[in-house]
């Protein structure tokens, strides 16, 4: 089973993204590789970790603008390069201070002042290092995100357990769970190999990880915790990124604090402050929910001294559209809780503050938002409550059902991250316990059956079928299993007992009914392309019995057509049209056309060699979700299929919903009945079938869809364009919307939570690129755009 474990790698791959903070310090400077100022970087990395050196104005420029957000930059600059960086970098969110480092400190200070975010301008190292470490503790009080989740009881609010709501429950849960999770001493080495391999050649803090595994204990773990040290560092990136895997690894020492915590749980009523910056759209969302919970998703630290929490917020920002808030919170111990809270100041590294920390995932009412003139900051008033508060008490206590009572395990774990809509995660956790258990452990099999599951729901029929091979060997070792391979004319049935083929097999069969319904085509060539480029698609055939397959593309030009049969029931095919225009691709099997065709294409015309083209993709869209008005304790052990009205049966996803029963989502392509077979063990559970009517109005229709924006157009190299697609009077159905052109264009988009989405793409170099919108499997009016993008 030792083939089944799993290395860092599998949750980690780009070390350079993997940063276990989220401050970086940046350092342009000509003289910034030299070897003579390494103890200068030594002491630098004693502060922030992250150093970034750059010699090059271009390429420093290009790094911080491509950094998220939700990332903290300080960036020291040397008097040559300021008047060059400082303005095109000065309004970045990414940005929180720069120090210019220089020989004219008169002359640059002059010109520096009108610049907030230029925090000091020196010429004595010590004065610099002296200034970055006293601005960075303030930093990382009022800058590091906040990262927080918001339970409505608004109408509709419930539906999905991605939205709002569901992001709230599993929050609270996913906690719950790792509390429970037993700790072994291969998560301990995994996480300390990380560590020594983030902080590899600052030996502050590689000496600070050998103390910790020295002297740690869970009684001093509060300490370690308020200490400036990697442990604090790398734990709260975990928790405010939501970062699963390290999360998972950090949970014995999250258990700690949980019970250091609860041990010292204050007695008596607390007033307590903290104060934050935070965007003026988080603010905005924030007003809107008042009377409303919030969970915080990380250690929650605050002061009970109003004047002291205050103070972080009088330096100048310098950032435009932030703003300054102060949290209000009245915190009563007698509210029935498990999330303690307490006064750690007797077991901090800082004994001289009044820090009163709340457990990870604490859960608030918002009061009130309101701004004090007099202070200049926005009050945030919030009470701690109960989880067994009526608006969440039947949410947690339905779905804490499904983890049971006592010590948890890597199976149950992953089958919270499946239902929290992170599939590939729970196919990790379910393999990394595969490769802790003996060969003989009778819990394999569920875990074999699961991946199955998902190895299937991923559209991986093969991989599906090997595992579910391995549960049924598990289970039974004499059971008979049977595989079929088809190719278009001829089937055969191979079977095999104890591993072995039967006398005779394989057998070989005829299948005389054809299912035209069954035959399918996707690709890219179905929809759009460029002239003089290979245009290409593929189809399958394996589930349509025999039958003549033909192919046929008409339009503004000849297109010559190559096909290739794959010897596995698909093949794919390939046209070359020579003239941009309107092309009609029909797809035919025993006569007649498959679901789909005659299928649109619109070719354009571009200059660029199509080894020189890059694509970006992304998926989106909208599916129907509906109740099945019954409540199932393990949706795991379910399977599900939906047939349509002509009779055509796919599997369908079940899920559970955030009012505890149990509902199926799917995009629904025909008018009339539905039928939902939900089956345990091969037999339908009660009252399936269930029956669902679909009219017209919910039906996926492209032609309703609308796009609009500057981006459909024109757009600038290196800068983020943008366009607006509404769906929301289109019905049900897929968005899909990909770039192409003579760079990668990173793709995004960001859901408005009200039937539309703003698309933003950020292409890397100038030229044509075409831009395409679909909408239930089709082309949106106008598209694909021929967009022409700017240096």
């Amino acid at each position: 089973m030792a083939s089944h474990a799993l290395s860092i790698d599998d949750f980690h791959t780009n070390t350079d993204d993997m940063r276990l903070e989220i401050f970086c310090l940046i350092w342009l400077d000509t003289n910034a590789n030299a070897t003579e100022i390494r103890d200068t970087e030594q002491r630098l990395r004693s502060i922030i970790n992250h150093l970034k050196k750059f010699k090059d104005v271009e390429q420093c420029q290009k790094y911080i603008e491509e950094r998220s957000q939700k990332d903290r930059l300080g960036m020291l600059v040397s008097g040559q390069f300021v008047r060059e960086i400082v303005p095109v970098i000065h309004q970045l969110r990414q940005v929180i201070s720069i120090y210019v480092y220089c020989f004219d400190k008169k002359r640059n200070e002059k010109w520096a002042c009108k610049f907030a975010k230029v925090k000091a301008v020196v010429v004595e190292l010590d004065e610099l290092i002296s200034r970055i470490k006293a601005e960075h503790k303030i930093q990382k009080m009022v800058e590091e995100p906040l990262s927080i989740n918001i339970f409505t009881t608004s109408a509709g609010a419930g539906k999905s357990t991605t939205g709002l709501n569901g992001q709230f429950v599993f929050s609270q849960l996913l906690i719950d769970c790792l509390l429970r999770l037993k700790y072994t001493e291969e998560d301990k080495k995994e996480l300390i190999r990380i560590c020594k391999q983030q902080y590899e050649g600052n030996s502050d803090e590689l000496s600070n990880l050998l103390e910790f595994l020295q002297d740690y204990s869970p009684n001093n773990v509060l300490w370690w915790y308020t200490r400036e040290s990697f442990f604090y560092k790398t734990l709260n990136v975990a928790l405010r990124t939501q970062d699963i895997h390290l999360i998972f690894l950090f949970r014995a020492y999250i258990s700690d604090i949980h019970h250091q915590l609860k041990g010292h749980q204050a007695k008596n009523s607390l007033r307590v402050y903290r104060s934050q910056r935070i965007s003026s759209d988080e603010l905005s969302t924030l007003q809107q929910c008042c009377g409303q919970f919030i969970s915080v998703n990380s250690f929650f630290s605050t002061s009970t001294d109003y004047q002291h929490a205050l103070s972080f917020l009088n330096v100048p920002d310098g950032t435009n559209n932030l703003e300054p808030v102060l949290f209000e919170i009245d915190a009563n111990p007698k509210v029935v809780t498990t999330k303690p809270f307490a006064e750690i100041s007797a077991y901090s590294e800082f004994s001289d503050e009044s820090e009163v920390l709340f457990m990870l995932g604490s859960i608030f009412r918002l009061k009130s938002v309101n701004h004090n003139s007099n202070d200049q900051v926005w009050v945030i008033k919030m009470t701690v409550c109960s989880e067994n508060e009526h608006e969440l008490k039947h949410v947690l206590t339905d779905m804490k059902k499904q983890l049971g009572s006592g010590e948890t395990n890597l199976h149950k774990f992953g089958k919270l991250l499946w239902e929290m809509g992170k599939p590939d995660l729970a196919e990790k956790y379910f393999i990394r316990m595969i490769g802790q258990l003996p060969p003989n452990d009778l819990l394999l099999a569920d875990l074999y059956q699961d991946l199955g599951k998902l190895a299937s729901y991923a559209g991986d029929l093969d991989k599906s079928m090997e595992w579910r091979q391995k549960a049924i060997a598990l289970k039974n070792p004499n059971a008979l299993v049977g595989t079929v391979t088809i190719d278009q004319h001829t089937d055969y049935i191979h079977v095999f007992y104890e591993g072995q083929p039967i006398a005779g097999s394989p057998f070989k069969f005829h299948v005389d009914q054809v299912q035209t319904d069954y035959v399918t085509a996707y690709g890219s060539g179905l929809s759009h392309g460029v002239c003089n480029e290979s245009c290409d698609f593929r189809i399958v055939t394996k589930d349509a019995g025999s039958g003549g397959l033909s192919v046929t593309v008409e339009g503004s030009s000849k297109a010559e057509i190559q096909c290739e049969d794959n010897k596995d029931g698909t093949c794919d095919v390939t046209y070359w049209p020579t003239a941009p225009g309107e092309y009609t691709i029909a797809v035919k099997f025993a006569g007649k056309h498959i679901v789909g065709s005659p299928f649109t294409a619109k070719i354009t015309g571009s200059t660029l060699s199509s080894e020189n083209r890059k694509r970006s993709q992304v998926m989106g869209g909208n599916q129907s979700e509906i109740s099945l008005r019954v409540t199932e304790i393990d949706i795991h052990d379910l399977n599900a299929t939906k047939r349509s009205p002509s009779g055509i049966e796919d599997i369908c996803l079940l899920k559970k919903l955030a009012n505890g029963s149990l509902g199926i989502s799917f995009i629904p392509k025909e008018i009339g009945e539905h039928l939902v077979n939900v089956y345990r063990d091969g037999k339908n559970i009660e009252n399936s079938p269930f029956r669902i009517h679909v009219d017209s109005s919910e039906i996926g229709d492209a032609s309703k869809v609308k796009v609009s924006g500057r981006g459909l157009k024109e757009g600038y190299a290196n800068q983020f364009n943008d366009f607006t697609v509404v769906t929301r009077d289109a019905g049900y159905g897929g968005l899909s919307l990909s770039i192409e052109g003579p760079s990668k264009a990173d793709i995004e988009c960001h859901d408005n939570e009200d039937g539309s989405c703003l698309v933003t793409y950020r292409p890397t170099e100038p030229g044509i690129y075409i831009l395409n919108v679909k909408f239930a499997d089709k082309h949106v009016s106008g598209s694909p755009f021929t967009v022409s993008v700017g240096g």
